[in-house]
């Protein structure tokens, strides 16, 4: 055998043997046209053989797997081949003339032997097996270098299912024309309605485009045209109008249906038409896996996009709800959550990946091992109220549900957890109740206030009868003196009471409330300066009018200034009233006014300023604590604020916000 005869194809075959039961292995390897065995060594046991090599030696597979090449070599060559054989090196190829075999029938066959070795891990020895046949109407030299040629193109056809995108598809077309030695091929593609499009063709032009699905030429089978043979297909016409020899068809598909039609024209004087029957075969098969891959590798690159497309919306949907959700496997553990729950229980989603749930919903009574079980058994799972242990030790209110959710495995689901925290509702609820509760005491207290004023009305008067009864050295005095201030005392506690309940009317107005200031100010300077406080009004010219009931806001100030004086201790101090414009907020909608009153004295404790508007809260042992609750209640008649702000050590600021007047109305 020459140099060049099956040189390419058994560096190919030898490249592929260390995956023999690869699709793309055993398509090149059954369609060769030589014998081809595989032995390993250095036993030579022989491990493969192509149908030439079963049709050279009678033997089935399975009987030439179960012998050694010394069973079939004959002994006046076998020493010395074997010998060449183990010595070979791997990656190296070496020919040998006038080797005998013997075959099922007992006879002998001489034979040229071209042998490969591969490397490790697998000493793979192939042998090229072609007897002593010389074709009389075709030189060897051109018989071998069209085989090759065939060879190496259905080689470079099978590499490239390894990528079955759609550039390769188009590179497949080529490549079909060599394997198949035609002068023309196309390839065409089923279409969504029936019938046939032009894919690509080699060379380009001269092909019907579309191909009609009940066209001749298609059918279940090869369809063979040739010249001087009635032209029933679109195909074979255009076959004979171009002057072509033969026309070759053949489905691509399986039984179910077929995806596309390979096309092949031959003109006359093509030797290669002769084994062009045969290799249209290899050749459909070849292409109607690729054209599989390739519309498996466009559905999961659709697949992929969708998921993508899913998985973006999803993100989206996590970050803009206001609900916390966490995912869950079907082991218990979370897959991801959203930033309200990272809020919420004060883990981060770096953190929390694979956590058991259980670590993670942590509550007075076992939530997590509910959700779970429900979630197993495929069922959904929801509380209205749950008080869920944060991070930080705190409680939160929530309302959870869970729904399942199916995975890939049968039996197992994960499921999808949405929290909702009711804490701010609570703590609204909790307000509410407590309102009502006020309200309720308030109704009360009017009614209590009510009944005992006339009774009380009636003891003032007749104590004041029995003091103008008695003389003025008389005893008694004292005693009915002190007896009339205290009932002076419930009296005035009994108004204040009327005052929280039943506030009077108020009449708004304009009013100049830094005029109003400075006046009570007045007032009030020489007392405070009695206890050794300073009192300083700042007025900012710019400020407008404010809308409210000047005399009742007179007694706020009243109140505010009274509390003032006696935050402070006997060594006194300082108290500061500022009238100026309000900063603008976006909760407040106009102009507003207000109203500082700040004094330097010891500031209140956090638990103090939490409950200073609270009805008979004081620290003081003569108040009735009732002066900033009817503060509060006043202004916030006057559909205003107050808030207080104080520092132990620093002092204590109370804030009046009152809506201003519009404009251009004066006082």
């Amino acid at each position: 055998m020459t140099a060049t005869r099956l040189g390419r194809s058994l560096s190919l075959l030898s490249g592929l043997s260390s995956a023999r039961n690869d699709e793309s292995y055993r398509l090149l390897l059954e369609n060769h046209e030589r014998a081809v065995l595989c032995a390993t060594l250095p036993g030579g046991e022989i491990c493969d053989a192509n149908l030439t090599t079963l049709k050279l030696t009678g033997y089935s597979r399975p009987e030439l797997c179960a012998f050694a090449l010394s069973d079939l070599i004959s002994s006046d060559t076998q020493d010395d081949l074997l010998q060449n054989l183990s010595a070979l090196e791997p990656g190296v190829t070496r020919d040998f003339a006038d080797v005998t075999l013997r075959t099922h029938a007992d006879e002998t066959v001489q034979l040229s032997v071209r042998a490969a070795r591969a490397g490790e891990p697998e000493e793979l020895l192939m042998l090229f097996l072609a007897p002593h046949v010389q074709a009389e109407d075709e030189p060897e030299g051109a018989v071998a270098g069209e085989s090759g040629r065939a060879l190496h193109s259905l080689a470079a056809l099978i590499a490239l299912l390894q990528t079955p995108s759609s550039d390769a598809l188009a590179d497949a077309v080529p490549l079909c024309r060599v394997f198949l030695g035609a002068d023309d091929v196309a390839l065409y593609s089923a279409t969504v309605q029936p019938g046939f499009t032009l894919l690509a063709a080699a060379p380009k032009g001269g092909f019907p485009n579309p191909v009609q699905a009940t066209d001749a030429a298609v059918g279940p089978a090869l369809f063979e045209w040739r010249a001087g043979t009635p032209a029933a297909s679109v195909l074979s016409r255009m076959a004979r109008d171009r002057g072509h020899e033969m026309l070759l068809a053949h489905p691509l598909g399986d039984r179910v249906g077929c995806s596309g039609v390979l096309v092949a024209l031959y003109q006359a004087g093509n030797q290669a038409a002769l084994r062009g029957p045969a290799r249209m075969e290899v050749a459909a098969r070849t292409l109607t896996v690729f054209m599989d891959l390739h519309g498996q590798l466009q559905a999961a690159h659709a697949h992929s996009l969708h998921e993508q497309k899913v998985e973006r919306r999803w993100r989206a949907l996590l970050q803009v709800t206001g609900d916390g959700v966490i995912t869950v496997n079907a082991d218990g553990k979370i897959g991801r959550i959203n930033a309200p729950v990272e809020r919420l229980l004060g883990y981060q989603q770096s953190e929390i990946a694979e956590m058991p749930l259980r670590d993670v919903l942590v509550a007075a009574q076992p939530v997590a091992s509910a959700v779970l079980a429900a979630l197993r058994k495929g069922e959904a799972y929801g509380r209205d109220d749950i008080s869920l242990v944060g991070r930080d030790g705190l409680e939160k209110h929530v309302r959870l549900r869970a729904v399942p959710v199916r995975g890939h495995e049968p039996g197992k689901a994960g499921g999808l957890i949405t929290i909702s925290d009711h804490t701010e509702r609570k703590a609204i609820e909790k307000k509410a109740q407590h309102l009502e509760q006020r309200a309720f005491l308030g109704d009360l207290s009017a009614i209590f206030a009510h009944e005992i004023r006339n009774p009380l009305n009636g003891i003032t008067t007749g104590l004041q009868y029995l003091q103008m009864q008695l003389e003025a050295e008389d005893g008694l005095q004292e005693s009915v003196e002190s007896i009339l201030d205290e009932a002076t005392r419930i009296s005035r506690l009994l108004q204040d009471i009327l005052l929280i309940v039943k506030p009077k009317e108020l009449v708004i107005e304009a009013a100049d409330l830094g005029a109003g200031v400075k006046a009570l100010a007045g007032r009030w300077r020489e007392r405070l300066h009695s206890r050794g406080i300073k009192l300083d009004v700042e007025t900012d010219e710019s400020t407008p009018l404010a809308l409210a009931d000047a005399d009742q806001m007179e007694q706020v100030f009243t109140n505010l200034l009274s509390n003032a004086m006696h935050a402070m201790d006997a060594a006194g101090g300082m108290v500061t009233v500022t009238v100026q414009p309000a900063l603008p907020r976006l909760e407040r909608r106009g102009e507003h006014v207000q109203i500082n009153i700040a004094d330097s004295g010891p500031g209140m404790p956090p638990d103090v300023k939490e409950q200073v508007f609270n009805p008979f809260y004081t620290t003081k042992q003569e108040g009735t604590g009732l002066g900033l609750a009817i503060s509060q209640r006043i202004v916030n008649a006057h559909r205003g604020t107050l808030s207080v702000e104080s520092t132990p050590t620093i002092g204590t600021v109370f804030t009046v916000v009152l809506p201003a007047a519009p404009s251009g109305v004066n006082a």
